[in-house]
């Protein structure tokens, strides 16, 4: 790796990519992309090579204005960084500001690492196959030749030739009408807006329409779609909320997919098209905070990006504060605050203590990843411990007034629009707007936010108000014995909202010692966890009943890994199941039968959670 970005080889400090066009044939029979990318670009130096991040892919020639040139792909020190395209420039072209074509043909591998392709089987309606693509955080370099850096931005266009019966989508804005070419149809699009590398996307598959609004649709495969656009009609009310926050939506059109079971994530924030899970469909759209999380990127990662994935809290922290404030705008600012407190003593202290620990180098906000693949950083730090940094400074800055933060929020998003910055131009911008709070400013220390291991320095104020009902019935369960908890109903639980019944669950699980076995069934009984549509709450219950070492949740949890691919879910289920001895064969038999239907990233992290990480055991199909 050189200077610039520890996880990409590419010079672009030399040789700026303005502009990438995209020639695509999809093939699932042999599970390959085959085609070219040209890439337009500008010589910032005297250079005499261009060098970009490639993974898997098989090269076949390298043109730049038309004439081939030679080439040399070298294997990275670190297999996850894939290796080094070299192109030898022409002598005529070596000079500052001299701008070129590079045109590479190749193919994907079926490999890549960025793709998942499905079988027919593998897919809800079990109609047609299907593919989708996951560039994040470094394996666009496995989808086409590029500078896989979210430092660099270009605009993009594509055309894609499938199979007739299928439709493509791709993170931009559909261009002209379809052409066909006998069993094959040629989709277009278009990306005016610059965007990094790991925002390009695709999916292919047997999927329908349906519109929420002039700038909103919802795209499913025909068995989910309206089940989804039921649950997502709201996403014309969030957008203009979010507008309200952080500036007009630029971009164009916000659709959905809503994507098979098997993606890894809660949602992507794709351009104009969104990826969300299918398990936030609950059915009656208590769990539509991913969209709106998904939504915030749109101008915190998308439009005002992190130079690097050591400055990740900037995408993530920022997104899941607006995503708060969409929600207290939708809702009440008591939810935002519920919301918020959740995300510290749920989420950011769970991660410190069960997923991590309080002196692991990855809970701070600015990490340093050299030699260090960027998705085994995965956790909620970036997300929370960011969050919470936001919200102390909205309550230190603002005297309660969240307009004033939403007007620096706008200023920010207008100062930094299209361009990718790190921690400390963002603070330099915070202490020009607030240039007369210097003081107040000068209290909160950035050092130990941005560099210190474990909880932030300081804490946020929570209002408590959603928080009591949740204590209330959590004190209830663990005070009661077996005579008195009859008197138990189904009351106060179902008086609850969903992400108070997630609250009240959580507490159950973090108390120690575990719940007794007669209170997990009557709880059951009352509550009919087991049966929830709801997979926050059933997930937390899962893990609740598996803490007790109540038997009959085993098969509960069993389905419930093999329904969905989702990391959150999936990994810290596994492990419960791992650290319970009657279940561990049952988890490893369980994982070994599903593997195959795993996006490669989630298979490969149980894996090592599994302890099964050894050549006979390789999740690479």
């Amino acid at each position: 790796m050189k200077r610039g970005d520890p996880c990409s080889c590419a010079n672009f400090y030399d040789v700026e990519v303005r502009h990438i066009s995209l020639k695509w044939e999809v093939h699932f029979s042999i599970r390959t992309i085959i085609g070219s990318a040209s890439l337009n670009c500008r010589l910032i130096n005297d250079v005499q090579h261009i060098y970009l991040d490639v993974k898997e892919l098989a090269i076949s020639s390298v043109s730049i204005n038309g004439t081939e040139v030679k080439y040399r792909v070298s294997p990275n020190s670190y297999t996850f960084f894939g290796s080094t395209l070299k192109i030898y420039l022409p002598k005529d072209i070596t000079k500052t500001r001299s701008d070129l074509t590079v045109l590479i043909k190749y193919s994907t591998s079926r490999e890549a690492s960025a793709l998942q392709w499905l079988r027919v089987a593998q897919t809800a309606d079990k109609l047609a196959p299907y593919l989708f693509s996951q560039c994040e955080s470094i394996h666009a370099r496995s989808l086409f030749p590029c500078m896989d850096t979210p430092s660099v931005k270009q605009t993009y266009d594509a055309q894609v030739r499938v199979e007739s019966d299928l439709t493509c989508l791709m993170s931009a804005l559909s261009v002209d009408s379809p052409s066909y070419d006998g069993d094959y149809t040629i989709f277009y699009f278009r990306q005016p807006m610059p965007i990094p590398s790991y925002l390009f996307a695709i999916v292919v598959g047997r999927l329908v329409k349906r519109d929420i609004s002039d700038r909103c649709a919802v795209w499913a495969e025909p068995s989910l779609a309206d089940r989804a656009k039921y649950e997502f009609a709201k996403t014309e009310e969030m957008l203009c909320a979010a507008e309200e926050i952080a500036g007009k939506y630029l971009w164009g059109r916000y659709d959905i997919v809503c994507m098979p079971p098997s993606f890894p994530y809660g949602g992507m924030e794709n351009p104009c098209l969104t990826f969300i899970t299918p398990t936030i469909i609950a059915g009656d759209r208590s769990l539509s905070t991913v969209v709106a999380h998904e939504m915030a990127h749109s101008w915190a990662g998308n439009l005002v990006t992190s130079s690097t994935w050591e400055h990740f809290w900037l995408n993530e922290g920022f997104a899941t504060f607006i995503e708060r404030k969409i929600c207290g705008r939708l809702v009440s600012e008591e939810y935002r605050q519920f919301m918020s407190f959740n995300g510290w003593f749920n989420n950011l202290k769970l991660a410190m203590y069960d997923h991590l620990t309080p002196k692991h180098a990855f809970t701070k906000l600015v990490q340093q990843h050299d030699n260090i693949d960027p998705d085994t950083t995965f956790s909620v730090v970036p997300y929370e411990k960011g969050s919470a940094l936001l919200l102390l400074l909205e309550q230190k800055l603002t005297d309660s007034s969240t307009v004033v933060f939403e007007d620096y929020i706008k200023d920010y998003i207008r100062q930094f629009s299209l361009k990718s910055i790190d921690s400390y131009q963002w603070k330099d911008h915070l202490y020009a707007y607030f240039d007369q709070k210097r003081d107040i400013l000068d209290s909160v220390d950035f050092d130990k936010w941005f560099d210190g291991v474990g909880m932030p320095p300081d804490k946020p104020h929570f209002d408590m108000a959603m928080v009591e009902a949740c204590e209330s019935l959590y004190n209830k369960w663990i005070c009661t014995n077996e005579e008195h908890i009859l008197k138990l109903t189904s009351y106060d639980f179902d008086d609850l909202i969903p992400f108070q019944q997630i609250e009240f669950l959580s507490r159950l699980w973090q108390h120690d010692p575990p719940l007794e076995l007669y209170k997990l069934n009557k709880m059951n009984e009352l509550y009919r966890l087991n049966e929830s549509s709801n997979f926050e709450i059933l997930y937390r219950w899962i893990r609740l009943a598996i803490k007790g070492r109540w038997e009959p949740i085993i098969q509960t949890a069993l389905s419930f890994l093999s329904a969905q691919g989702r990391m959150k879910y999936c990994r810290p289920v596994y492990k419960d199941l791992m650290a319970w001895p009657a279940t561990r064969a049952l988890a490893r038999e369980n994982f070994l039968r599903d593997r195959t239907s795993m996006h490669h990233m989630t298979a490969e992290m149980i894996a090592k959670d599994l302890h099964m990480r050894h050549p006979a055991m390789s999740v690479r199909f």
